[in-house]
């Protein structure tokens, strides 16, 4: 038979372990709860981007709806600028994954330029913060993301060499067709 004294020891024992879990279950539900109670649908409209150094020799634009070269005619006499191999990238947001592809697919690909996809999203930087209660959470300048109103979804673009530091070289073309 266990006395008065054991009995209110295994209480304590029991709130004293109770209260780290409780506050671990919180902290999640607090991190990840807009995420799980979000009505957003996801983003569905797939982007083109490339990594690498644009010169002015080598910069490509969207017109009507294409990738197209911009023509560059040096001086007579002026230094060429050194060339930079890009390298593009077709990033399918429902996978979050990204695929290189050749400048000649590319080419081939119709895009919408917009800054904001048709079904609303940008992609952003992770310059915004913001927080609840007393927990306070801040995006990485050194990543993007998908954003709309409250969805917020960290981007996971490579880059020709297979690393994520792609935000000092990262370049958006347009957004595709969610049929194509």
């Amino acid at each position: 038979m266990t006395s008065q004294t054991d009995k209110t020891q295994n209480i304590s024992l029991i709130i004293g372990l109770s209260i780290p879990l409780a506050m671990i279950l919180f902290i999640a539900v607090a991190i990840n709860g807009p995420r799980w109670f979000n009505d957003i649908a996801p983003p569905r409209y797939d982007f083109l981007y490339s990594t690498g150094q644009q010169t002015a020799s080598n910069t490509y634009l969207v017109k009507e709806g294409r990738l197209t070269l911009q023509e560059y005619t040096a001086a007579e006499g002026a230094e060429q600028p050194a060339q930079h191999l890009l390298h593009f990238f077709v990033h399918n947001v429902a996978e979050n994954k990204s695929t290189e592809i050749q400048l000649e697919d590319a080419l081939k690909l119709q895009l919408d330029a917009s800054i904001r996809s048709p079904d609303g999203f940008l992609i952003e930087t992770g310059r915004r913060g913001g927080g609840w209660f007393i927990f306070n959470y801040r995006r990485s300048s050194n990543h993007r993301y998908m954003v709309k109103e409250s969805y917020s979804e960290k981007l996971m673009l490579e880059t020709h060499d297979g690393s994520y530091s792609y935000y000092w070289n990262f370049r958006f073309y347009g957004w595709l067709d969610a049929n194509e």
